[in-house]
């Protein structure tokens, strides 16, 4: 899997919500909670140092076998989900 990050205005977002079937809500709750399971379990900075990963052209997957151990992540993407929906759980 390749992740890529992409910046919108508000104009590109409402185009893109407005042609989609997806629910924005849904989509912002799940980013709120990768975002709070991220700082939780390593910090606020770890977003910095995924994002400069994924603009330099690294993955995910790369930047948990390389880092995610160091930053109290698990190293695989399937280790990260099952601790994510772990954590999500224990909120609900």
């Amino acid at each position: 899997r390749s992740v890529r990050t992409i910046s919108l205005t508000g104009e590109d977002a409402q185009r893109i919500l407005t042609g989609s079937e997806s629910d924005p809500l849904a989509f912002y709750a799940m980013a709120r909670g990768v975002l709070d399971y991220l700082d939780e379990k390593a910090g606020a900075e770890v977003l910095r140092s995924i994002s400069g990963a994924l603009r330099s052209g690294q993955s995910l997957e790369d930047w948990l076998e390389l880092h995610g151990s160091t930053h109290n992540l698990a190293s695989d993407l399937a280790g990260l989900e099952q601790d994510w929906s772990r954590w999500m759980h224990a909120r609900t």
